[in-house]
């Protein structure tokens, strides 16, 4: 048998009510800490060239001749030969898509989902993808954030 008191119900439903009402209110700040978080864990993924089930396959010597070559030679790092890719990502930060309550972390070059899906006979090297320390982080911010309001 549960027994629950009507007044001990009304207080964690005032509380309830209350970070409610803040997450709504304030939930733009919440929402820019976690895309924040997010993209960084994603630049981190270029650093550390790996995916969530690894280290990305290495490049073909193939890919690795056609890199180019002379000044301004580009890295000899995964993904990486411009800096183009990596540099693209972006945090969406826009009225939008909080009204949405989402977040987004987009890149516009039309090329990143081969890679980081291994279409069109692309090896897959996943960059878009969130680690279990950048998951922890958002949901001890998000912890950090409603618990004046509890």
């Amino acid at each position: 048998m549960i027994n629950i008191k009507l007044g001990q119900l009304k207080r964690s439903l005032g509380k309830i009510d209350k970070i409610a009402d803040k997450l709504k209110k304030d939930k733009k700040v919440l929402f820019l800490k976690w895309s924040i978080f997010g993209f960084k864990d994603i630049q981190q993924h270029f650093k550390d060239q790996s995916g969530s089930k690894g280290k990305w396959k290495p490049l073909s010597p193939i890919t690795i001749e056609r890199r180019r070559k002379g000044k301004g030679k580009g890295s000899a790092q995964i993904l990486q030969d411009t800096g183009s890719l990596r540099n693209s990502l972006r945090p969406g930060i826009g009225l939008k898509d909080f009204q949405r309550d989402r977040i987004i972390l987009f890149t516009s070059i039309k090329y990143a989902k081969k890679h980081d899906e291994g279409l069109r006979g692309m090896p897959k090297r996943e960059f878009m993808w969130l680690s279990k320390d950048a998951k922890n982080k958002i949901a001890k911010q998000t912890i950090e954030f409603i618990r004046p309001w509890r």
